[in-house]
């Protein structure tokens, strides 16, 4: 294939560079696979990257017009992630597709017109109105991305939700639905602040009420406290066993719980600005969620994921999404460490029986009188 073919290929199908290395469709493989083809053929010394001299090449015989050599330059700051004026293979992928959308754009009957059908289209210009739609391109998606996020970053910074009104979530990702199983049918999920952060934990579970109703909550004194407080008067909340305060052996009883397989999950919201008395429990409660492999959320951003997890897993029957709640899990390097006590053991066993045979011996010998 040449690389005008593969450019008529690509006007068929506009799709992005995340598209073109995920999506599974036959004809987006095909497409991939020759531009591979290609990448292959001009990278002679088999790094993996084009230099700006194979990409000149590659853009003339595409274009049958020799570029200037800084619209070569432009293309690869505008396609290339690095600072070597090299484009690796998804970074060539991405720059062939939109070369080929601008080339389409470019050509005089591309929309039926004939007029003028044999002018010359420069490269140099073609080069330019290729980065001209990728950054549009990326221009359309951050607007796309920041519209879907203008709604949930008071959610994730906590600074729209309001601590008296708690009758309505303010979260308009939290609508309440059915879950293909009850709270008692699950190991308990268990809720963690520092006192600098109580407003904020506050404020997440009145944001995710209608999630975090699905399970059976447990957690330290004062959390305990507070989410009895917000789910006054809803019959339907399930509460497990209230530990201690942090300090007082809070975080150890949860410790314990884990080792226990009561716990499916844990969201600690830390204060990282202030010290504590018990940060060998909080070290501790850290390291057993490691190595009971649960869900475990310390940030308003990783449990604000969390509970779009839970929330799939519980309405649309997907245990998998949740597994901890449901079995119990380990580390990986668990096995291996069991594997080191094992010898360690069998080492040790062997030892004492050395150490058998030799009294053994030594008391036959002493009997006989030999020694």
């Amino acid at each position: 294939s040449t690389v005008t073919e593969l450019l008529s290929s690509s006007r068929k199908i506009n799709v992005s560079s995340a598209a073109l290395w995920e999506c599974r469709t036959s004809a987006v493989e095909d497409l991939f696979d020759r531009y591979k083809l290609y990448f292959d053929k001009y990278d002679v010394d088999k790094k993996g990257v084009l230099s700006i001299d194979a990409i000149h090449a590659i853009i003339e015989r595409a274009c049958d017009d020799r570029p200037r050599i800084l619209a070569i330059v432009n293309l690869v700051d505008a396609f290339g992630s690095s600072k070597s004026k090299e484009l690796n293979l998804a970074e060539f992928t991405t720059m062939m597709n939109y070369i080929g959308e601008a080339i389409e754009l470019m050509t005089p009957y591309a929309a039926g017109d004939d007029i003028d059908s044999d002018r010359k289209i420069s490269s140099s210009g073609i080069a330019a109105a290729a980065i001209k739609l990728y950054e549009r391109s990326k221009r359309n998606t951050l607007d796309r991305v920041e519209e879907k996020l203008s709604h949930i970053n008071s959610i994730i910074t906590m600074q729209g939700v309001e601590v008296e009104d708690n009758n309505n979530g303010p979260n308009p990702m939290d609508p309440d639905f059915n879950s293909f199983c009850g709270p008692n049918e699950m190991r308990y999920l268990a809720l963690v602040s520092h006192n600098g952060m109580k407003e904020t934990m506050m404020k997440f579970v009145i944001a995710n009420k209608n999630v975090l109703r699905k399970f059976c909550l447990t957690g330290t004194d004062s959390t305990m406290r507070m989410l009895r407080r917000v789910f006054a008067g809803d019959d339907t909340v399930m509460f497990g066993p209230s530990c201690a305060s942090g300090p007082l052996g809070g975080d150890a009883q949860l410790v314990a719980m884990l080792c226990r397989e009561q716990l499916g999950g844990v969201i600690f919201f830390q204060d990282p600005l202030d010290a504590h008395p018990h940060n060998g429990d909080i070290e501790s409660l850290l390291r057993n969620t490691k190595i009971y492999n649960i869900m475990h959320a310390s940030t308003t951003t990783s449990a604000t994921m969390m509970m779009h997890t839970l929330r799939s897993g519980l309405k649309n029957g997907e245990p998998e999404l949740l597994p901890s709640f449901f079995t119990t899990l380990q580390c990986p390097s668990v096995a291996r460490y069991k594997n080191a006590q094992d010898k360690v053991i069998m080492e040790r066993v062997a030892h004492m029986e050395e150490e058998k045979v030799d009294v053994w011996i030594d008391e036959s010998y002493s009997s006989r009188g030999e020694f």
